[in-house]
């Protein structure tokens, strides 16, 4: 009797131990986003941390390949618990996230114009927005300055007028753009797609239908091409597709480069290979009227929950603080970016870099309009892209470019 009873103490005190390692286990959550590895989200997730204790969350700053990385992922059945991506990855992966639109406490913390942004046409809201990007003329103010400029003109013949001089008084090229990216050309076209009367979610709904072409929207599509011939008189066209977009940073915090087009997220990188360079942002023009000049906006990130996290309802948690807390907007001014929820006005704006403030003087000047890409078919950014880089190394005729880019809109 006594050699049971030692034995089923021994057993009981060996499932007590196992309970309490199980117990005592730190729950991790895994968080893939395509930042930059950085201190202010890696202070953002501490205070995360801190406010959910036994809870650790491991971050892969996946910058460059976050799809390959999370499609690895998915594929060994370890999908992350939380993605911060770019919002059209819903296309992708949508069958796999947590539809949030019955979580009303948490979508109150933005604004009906940004949930609508994020809201697809039959009401399902697969991300929360972390912050908003507009695209447009970055440049640099000394450059310019020392060519007699304060500012970039907004008409077409104005701009291509500063660029000849800006080469003549400074020797450095006046306008180039990372060409080697698909997804930057694309940007760059949807100023010469979209208009305040067509934005681009009425604009993408009539290309579906074949109510009207991606040429066709704007009346002025062909200065996109214009621009485009403009960069190649100051720099070869294959010498811009050797131009990826951290080394178009690099050149232009180098003060090779005058001009770029490219979007608001950028000052970090600009500041970490230049810290006290001085930069601004300007609307594209478009044509001979000022008027029409525009700065597309979108939302830029998301963060996306998988829906069958292991530890959903703390996937869940994360994913609001990270997007719709006074400490994410605080914690997003301070990497660089501008935060689009409604705790914004709380935040310090000394905390903003050059190119934030430059971009929110935008917002009041009427040139805004919603982007096309937000609302593209999941291959148009890519094939449309390659149709501009087949233009500019001479492969493409502009009319033959144009019908490609038409062509890609319903053909995915």
């Amino acid at each position: 009797m006594k050699k049971y009873l030692a034995l089923g103490l021994c057993l009981l005190f060996a499932f007590s131990v196992c309970l309490t390692a199980v117990a005592e286990e730190p729950v991790v959550l895994h968080l893939v986003d395509i930042n930059y590895e950085n201190e202010a989200t890696a202070n953002m997730i501490h205070v995360f941390e801190e406010a959910h204790p036994g809870v650790k969350v491991e971050i892969n700053h996946a910058t460059n390949g976050s799809e390959e990385i999370v499609n690895a992922l998915i594929a060994s059945g370890q999908a992350p618990d939380v993605f911060e991506t770019t919002p059209e990855l819903y296309k992708q992966y949508g069958e796999y996230f947590y539809d949030w639109r019955e979580d009303a406490d948490v979508l109150s913390c933005w604004s009906e114009d940004v949930i609508d942004a994020v809201t697809l046409e039959d009401g399902t809201i697969y991300g929360l927005p972390t912050n908003s990007c507009k695209i447009g003329l970055i440049y640099n103010k000394d450059l310019l300055a020392a060519a007699g400029y304060e500012e970039i003109p907004l008409t077409m013949s104005g701009f291509e007028e500063m660029c000849d001089v800006i080469y003549e008084k400074t020797g450095t090229v006046p306008f180039a753009f990372a060409a080697a990216e698909t997804w930057i050309l694309s940007q760059m076209m949807d100023a010469y797609i979209n208009t305040h009367e067509i934005p681009g979610r009425i604009g993408a709904e009539k290309f579906t239908s074949g109510e009207m072409k991606v040429s066709e929207c704007s009346g002025v599509f062909s200065n996109f091409f214009r621009m485009m011939d403009i960069a190649l008189k100051y720099t070869d066209g294959e010498k811009l597709l050797e131009y990826d977009w951290e080394y178009t940073c690099n050149l232009m915090a180098n003060d090779k480069i005058a001009i770029i087009s490219y979007g608001d997220w950028c000052g970090p990188v600009m500041l970490g290979y230049k810290a006290d360079i001085n930069l601004g942002m300007a609307s594209y023009p478009t044509c001979e009227d000022e008027a029409k000049a525009v700065t597309p906006v979108s939302i830029e990130h998301t963060v996306f929950v998988f829906k069958d996290s292991k530890y959903f309802d703390l996937a869940k948690e994360l994913a609001a603080f990270i997007s719709a807390t006074p400490e994410a907007a605080q914690f997003r001014a301070q990497y660089g970016v501008v935060s689009n929820n409604n705790y914004i006005g709380e935040v310090d704006q000394s905390v903003f870099n050059c190119v934030n403030i430059a971009s929110a003087a935008l917002e009041s000047t009427g040139r805004c309009i919603d982007r096309t890409q937000s609302y593209c078919p999941p291959n148009f950014t890519k094939d449309a892209g390659e149709a501009i880089q087949g233009y500019l190394i001479g492969l493409y005729s502009e009319q033959e470019a144009t019908d490609m880019v038409d062509a890609a809109w319903n053909q995915n």
